[in-house]
């Protein structure tokens, strides 16, 4: 049996807030942790977790294998940057402790504009040892806005063991993300 979430990944999927019926994407799944978090609220919406490592999505699989048979869930071994989903799929993007908003992906965000349905949000949690809360939400707040988003929330837990720090953004209306210079 898988064990419990973490106080910091819960944490971020507080931050997340995923509600019912929502249609949610998780870039780096992972062994599923969050996965199964969201879909305990999301009632009749839809988690789908990507993440690179086939061994990654074998585990989140086993893990979520209650809310894949009833259709809440499911996986795919995928990099970010080759999956491909229809525009407007996603209620809710988010990752948390990937490097997403890295200088020069531009395109990648580009690509989640387009997957956010018209009211959508992309949800980045992070942490950077030895970096205070406020400086990453800074930087990942700073990246965001040179690729075109809106940064509507950004929130610290500084007491956290290493801190966390979650940024929440909108793509312009039709994810019309243009890269930036």
């Amino acid at each position: 049996m898988a064990g419990p979430a973490s106080a910091r990944l819960a944490w971020a999927v507080d931050r997340v807030a995923p509600r019912m019926g929502d249609r949610v994407l998780e870039i780096g799944c992972g062994p599923g942790v969050a996965g199964d978090l969201v879909c305990c609220r999301i009632g009749g919406g839809r988690y789908v977790g990507l993440d690179r490592s086939a061994t990654a999505i074998a585990a989140a699989e086993r893990r979520n294998a209650v809310h894949a048979a009833r259709g809440t869930a499911s996986f795919v071994t995928v990099e970010a940057e080759n999956a491909v989903f229809p525009d407007a799929a996603f209620d809710v993007v988010f990752a948390v402790r990937v490097g997403l908003v890295a200088d020069g992906d531009a395109q990648l965000l580009d690509r989640i504009g387009r997957w956010l349905a018209p009211a959508g949000r992309l949800v980045v949690v992070h942490d950077k040892p030895g970096m205070e809360g406020g400086a990453l939400g800074g930087v990942i707040r700073d990246r965001l806005e040179r690729a075109g988003w809106t940064v509507v929330a950004v929130n610290h837990a500084d007491a956290m063991d290493g801190g966390m720090t979650c940024v929440e953004a909108c793509p312009p209306p039709g994810g019309n993300i243009q890269p930036s210079s």
